[in-house]
């Protein structure tokens, strides 16, 4: 579900582009002497909110399902691990060896050997990017922590697949991609979004700033209490930024 500002950005955006066509029906009467207001300026100005919009909608939709992506990578690690430290406790490894390792596990799991306190999941839809970011990214470090160990001992040698040194080495490159993917299509979201916040919201060129000229323009032409203004008055813009 789309949220209430973006439903505003593409209320605003449809919005301008109804108040460019109203614009083109009043034909000779809409002949502005500012230039910035000209019709096949602020046609273009419609056109090009649109493409942003699109754009940046193109640069979510990429995000959102690299976060998915990840999310589903990242879901047996806690479980995997787990049955990791149960294998290596059924060999020869030390006493130590083996506590060094659930030391890691408990890091995997976001637990702390001196508290039981709840901790924040990365996937808390309250945590900002960053703050999710970094826990992909701890729990890579962790698990990197555990395979080292694992390396270390000679008696480790489980015969299931997915508890191997090699296979574990994998799943760790592959979680670094799904984690490095969902960063760059974060970035490239972003930074699609300031550009058509720009466009919309510039203080002397933005969409918005236009809308208050071409109002002004009309104003001017029909009247302040003219039909035809009203026409333009009934299209709401608002600031969601």
């Amino acid at each position: 579900m789309a949220s209430n500002s973006e439903t505003g950005i593409e209320k605003n955006i449809t919005n301008f582009e109804t108040l460019v066509l109203t614009c083109q029906g009043f034909g000779t009467d809409y002949n502005p002497s500012n230039k910035e207001i000209e019709l096949a300026v602020i046609t273009t100005q419609s056109n090009e909110a649109i493409a942003e919009q699109k754009l940046f909608s193109s640069k979510k939709r990429d995000n959102s399902k690299a976060k998915n992506e990840r999310k589903v990578g990242f879901a047996p690690v806690k479980k995997l691990s787990t049955r990791i430290v149960k294998a290596l406790s059924s060999t020869k490894a030390s006493k130590e060896t083996i506590e060094d390792a659930k030391a890691f596990i408990r890091k995997i799991h976001g637990e702390r050997a001196e508290s039981k306190s709840k901790p924040a999941s990365p996937n808390d839809p309250d945590n900002s990017h960053s703050v999710s970011q970094q826990s992909y990214s701890n729990i890579i470090a962790h698990l990197k922590g555990l395979l080292l160990i694992l390396i270390g001992e000679t008696t480790y040698a489980p015969n299931e697949n997915d508890l191997k040194v090699a296979t574990i080495t994998t799943l760790i490159s592959t979680l670094e991609d799904l984690n490095k993917k969902e960063s760059v299509t974060y970035i490239a979201m972003s930074k699609a979004k300031i550009s058509r916040d720009k466009m919309l919201y510039e203080i002397e060129t933005g969409l918005l700033a236009t809308v208050t000229k071409v109002k002004g323009y009309v104003s001017s032409v029909y009247g302040s209490k003219s039909p035809e203004l009203k026409l333009l008055t009934k299209l709401k813009f608002v600031d969601n930024r």
